[in-house]
């Protein structure tokens, strides 16, 4: 993961390889900035 910081917003690059499991795209972050819609 790489986190970094442009125009006063924090965003994070995740290189970790593909899977057919799409969970790991929802946030989890303790602060989530969106929200799940099944």
């Amino acid at each position: 993961m790489y986190y970094f910081k442009f125009n006063n917003h924090q965003y994070c690059i995740d290189a970790t390889a593909e899977t057919g499991k799409l969970g790991r795209l929802v946030n989890h972050s303790r602060n989530g900035n969106l929200l799940q819609k099944l």
